[in-house]
């Protein structure tokens, strides 16, 4: 519907514009014309007494009078037809006085109506000539019938009554002939002039939609897309290569790419060969992490063939890479958990045997001095293996997940709230906790308290003296993330690679199972855990959860 609307407006703005054209070559054919004609005939003596000059100067008047409303009648496209039928009457009346006044069928400006009847042809095509055509040889055929009887008075003085009626006739019919091959040749014309304007307008549109469709892509993917010059300079690029190279237009558009990305690992030039060819580098911006890119150049071909740049497209595997390594992780936790899991058993039963001997030694033996000492330090240790021990297999089997509708707000804030309480850390920073007031998570609530709890242990051992820890809960994309963020000394990069190796620690008397276990916990509920260095100095541990939305929705019950 909308595009038969616009198509018809469209019409009748080309039928305006063409009747707008008539009416201007119409009055300079007029004043040419009829000026060369009075100049020829003129008499400075009897100008105004010679009926023929009187009739020339008439009909200007007359065409200059009928012209200047039609041209106001085309401010108006609804009545581009009554405009169109209008020119072209004016057209038909101005040649037959004419040739009337200048020789009826001798005249020598028959060649008017053939003008007529082109015009016709323009904006009526083949129907509007034909009508047009039937119509001229009507009025031409009568007023030469009329001026040969005597009908109409010979203006011009130059038509001869004794002429023969086969003469006349052969004349009539001539000219009749040659206005229905005007009209047939103008319409064929017309018609082909318009089916091929209609063709190439198509044609356009097509071109338009195609070249939109292609932008869209270009524009929509989620891999960067650069354009190159033979000098190697950036001419195009979409905006998934402004996020992944995180430079704006300004920075890029006519900069050479070897400047964009100076300073990537490994060092070297991306070559551009016939052939397609991939390279993975390492982009360290100033004040941002690492990134993990791909790049493959492929050569730019123009229509002859030969190369005219390079198209590079590039892919950020930085989420690939640290997916990579998660993956590595969980397989070096799970050969290591087993390991940890069989060691844990085999010393559980003893450890249990040996301590029990031993409290049983010191509540029966009454010791003193050194003695009393020693048996403090060897409970002390052996309460110390069983917590070790509690641990690994905390590390190596932890338990199923009971999973029930967790409100994370008042699970976080309960855990706060214990934290601040320990005596060991209530005075040395505060926590701040900032989250919205309901947010339902699927999980286990022992087992994210005790994910929070180690995580605030962590950060709360880390920050200095005065400083803050805060916990933030935020959502993006359907993921909750609840974030951590301390006051410390941050860490080196092979130290946050190695946060959740177990056994690794940066503790004096640290086991190195802590992160570990928070690792697990983690990824059992279907969510994530990262750390990372803060601009500002200490860490941010980021862990995600899956919404309850995106989980079996099984349980009714919301524990807070």
């Amino acid at each position: 519907m909308n595009n038969s609307s616009a198509s018809m407006a469209d019409e009748r703005l080309e039928i305006t514009r063409k009747a707008l054209w008539m009416l201007f070559v119409r009055v300079i054919i007029v004043t040419v014309l009829l000026a060369a004609t009075i100049l020829i005939n003129f008499n400075s003596i009897r100008l105004l007494e010679d009926p023929l000059q009187l009739f020339l100067i008439g009909l200007v008047i007359l065409v200059y009078g009928v012209t200047i409303p039609l041209a106001l009648l085309a401010r108006h496209p609804g009545r581009n037809r009554m405009l169109s039928t209008a020119t072209i009457g004016v057209d038909l009346f101005l040649a037959a006085g004419l040739v009337y006044a200048t020789g009826a069928e001798e005249s020598a400006f028959t060649f008017l109506f053939s003008l007529a009847v082109i015009n016709a042809a323009i904006i009526g095509h083949r129907k509007g000539a034909l009508i047009t055509t039937v119509l001229t040889i009507v009025v031409f055929a009568t007023e030469s019938i009329l001026v040969r009887e005597g009908l109409l008075p010979d203006l011009s003085g130059s038509i001869s009554h004794s002429r023969p009626l086969s003469a006349f006739m052969s004349t009539l019919l001539v000219n009749s002939f040659a206005f229905f091959l005007v009209a047939y040749l103008a319409s064929y014309l017309a018609e082909a002039k318009r089916q091929a304007d209609e063709t190439a307008e198509k044609r356009l549109k097509d071109l338009t939609k195609l070249e939109e469709l292609h932008k869209c892509i270009v524009q929509s993917i989620d891999s960067g897309i650069l354009a190159l010059d033979n000098q190697g300079r950036i001419t195009l690029a979409n905006p998934a290569a402004f996020r992944i190279l995180k430079q704006p237009s300004s920075k890029l558009i006519g900069v050479e790419l070897e400047k964009v990305i100076e300073g990537m690992s490994p060092p070297g030039r991306l070559q551009v060969t016939p052939f397609s060819n991939t390279k993975e580098v390492i982009l360290k911006p100033p004040g941002d992490d690492e990134r993990h890119l791909e790049m493959t150049v492929n050569p730019l071909f123009d229509t002859a063939g030969e190369i005219a740049g390079s198209l590079v497209v590039v892919r950020d595997l930085t989420e690939i890479k640290s997916m990579e390594r998660n993956l590595m992780r969980s397989e070096k936790l799970a050969a290591l958990g087993e390991l940890s899991a069989s060691l844990a058993h085999e010393l559980r039963n003893p450890l249990a045997s040996m301590s029990g001997s031993i409290q049983l030694l010191k509540s029966e033996l009454k010791m003193e001095g050194e003695y009393k000492k020693l048996m403090e330090i060897v409970v002390k240790e052996a309460d110390r293996l069983d917590n070790l021990v509690q641990d690994f297999l905390s590390f190596a089997r932890p338990a199923a997940p009971v999973f029930q509708h967790v409100d994370l707000a008042g699970l976080l804030s309960d855990t706060v709230k214990l934290v601040g309480n320990d005596s060991k850390f209530s005075k040395k920073a505060p926590l701040s906790l900032s989250a919205p007031g309901r947010l339902v998570v699927r999980g286990d609530p022992n087992q994210l308290t005790q994910v929070f709890l180690n995580l605030l242990y962590n950060a709360l051992e880390a920050t200095k003296q005065g400083g803050e820890v805060t916990i933030k809960v935020e959502t993006e994309r359907g993921k909750i993330r609840v974030v951590i963020e301390d006051q410390g000394p941050g860490l080196t990069k092979e130290n946050i690679s190695r946060a959740f190796d177990p056994f690794f620690t940066t503790k004096e008397s640290g086991t190195g199972l802590g992160l570990s276990v928070v690792h697990s916990i983690i990824e059992n509920h279907g969510g994530g855990v990262s750390i990372e260095n803060r601009l500002q100095g200490g860490c941010r541990v980021t862990v995600e959860l899956p919404p309850v939305k995106d989980l079996e929705d099984d349980v009714s019950e919301v524990i807070s």
